[in-house]
């Protein structure tokens, strides 16, 4: 409660409206993510306050595992939200999908918002998730472990334990932000000191690294940024140009003065810093202001050599988000594209996986597709 009085009242109530989507119950998931599995929460030390950063975690059916099976791979999810909204709820049927098809399990991070929160602890919650994974040494790597354990326990099924040789990421809008930082490793002069990945140089083993419309250049608030070909300016009216939630709520997470900063706006690092491991799908939405940011981030991509880890793939007709949207706001054929958004998802990460090593693929390497 001490936090509220260190904001106006006008940023307050902003936060409270934008927060109402987590009071929706836990019963909400047998409707959005009817196929399951549904998640588990694993409280996870934090390393930069006594606090603890919630996961929801999804374990694969017994049906998804081969049998004998004791390690299976894991995938990091990071909800969207503006570093001021979102919840894991949100993800639940992209994880869902990809525990079940992959027989992984799925670990999707509540990881810390604004206001009450101030860049970059989102960064830091993101890396200490990965960190509780790979680092038998790292706080959270005990506590996870035993909360898996623990349910299997209590359903009477077979231990399962994380492969570390296999590890995706996967992030939305604001969360494929943090995902693209996951996997950079910056070093002086781009910032005064080092700053590296939570994944070691030698990391065994490909990274697939899922970009849903990412967040890559925080420079521009969403009413700053320029509109794409094809996309007609939206002009607020009423109560919503009052409201005007994320340009009255993303500056109190990030201050305008540090959104240049690499982490801030990972679009900005030298493509250098990207991982040697790590291997990329870049979904994009053609009505989304964002994606202007992806195209001048393909460009350097190219310019550093990297394209033959980049797959790009453009979704025509559609907003941003749109692929987290439950199915009954969706037309028929914007649903299959959600669908279609998923399983692209699905085949990547096993495709990468199955590589077992960063190398050349073909017809996938540095290509584009328009869907």
């Amino acid at each position: 409660m001490s936090r509220l009085h260190d904001h106006p009242w006008s940023i307050n109530w902003r936060k409270a409206l934008v927060s109402a989507p987590r009071l929706v119950p836990d019963l909400a998931l047998k409707y959005t993510n009817p196929e399951g599995p549904h998640p588990i929460t694993i409280k996870v030390p934090c390393r930069t306050s006594n606090r603890t950063i919630p996961v929801s975690v999804f374990i694969p059916p017994d049906t998804s595992v081969k049998s004998g099976t004791t390690h299976v791979p894991v995938v990091l999810d990071h909800h969207g939200g503006s570093m001021i909204l979102g919840t894991t709820a949100e993800q639940a049927p992209f994880c869902a999908k990809l525990c079940r098809d992959l027989g992984c399990i799925v670990i999707s991070v509540d990881y810390a918002l604004g206001p009450y929160e101030q860049f970059p602890k989102a960064n830091h919650d993101c890396e200490d998730i990965v960190y509780a994974v790979l680092d038998a040494k790292r706080p959270g790597y005990r506590e996870l472990r035993k909360g898996i354990a623990d349910q299997l326990a209590k359903h009477k099924r077979a231990a399962l334990d994380i492969d570390t040789t296999h590890v995706a990421i996967s992030g939305f809008s604001s969360g494929g932000n943090l995902a693209l930082e996951l996997v950079l490793d910056i070093k002086p002069p781009t910032l005064p000191e080092a700053w590296p990945s939570p994944f070691p140089v030698a990391h065994a083993g490909t990274i697939p690294v899922l970009l849903y419309y990412p967040s890559l250049d925080a420079r521009l608030l969403p009413n700053e940024r320029p509109y794409p070909e094809g996309m007609e300016p939206k002009v607020q009216k009423g109560i919503v140009k009052k409201l005007d939630l994320e340009t009255h709520l993303m500056p109190t997470y990030l201050p305008r003065d540090q959104a240049a900063h690499p982490r801030a706006s990972p679009g900005l690092v030298p493509i250098s810093a990207l991982h040697p491991k790590a291997e990329i799908l870049l979904y994009l939405c053609q009505l989304d202001t964002l994606s202007t940011q992806s195209l001048a981030w393909i460009e350097a991509v190219k310019e550093g050599k990297r394209d033959a880890a980049l797959k790009v793939v453009t979704a025509m007709g559609v907003p941003h988000g749109f692929n987290v949207f439950p199915d009954a706001w969706l037309k028929e054929e914007h649903r299959k594209l959600k669908r279609d958004s998923y399983q692209l998802a699905v085949d990547f990460i096993r495709e990468k996986w199955q590589m077992g090593g960063h190398q050349q693929t073909g017809a996938h390497s540095g290509a584009r597709e328009n869907l």
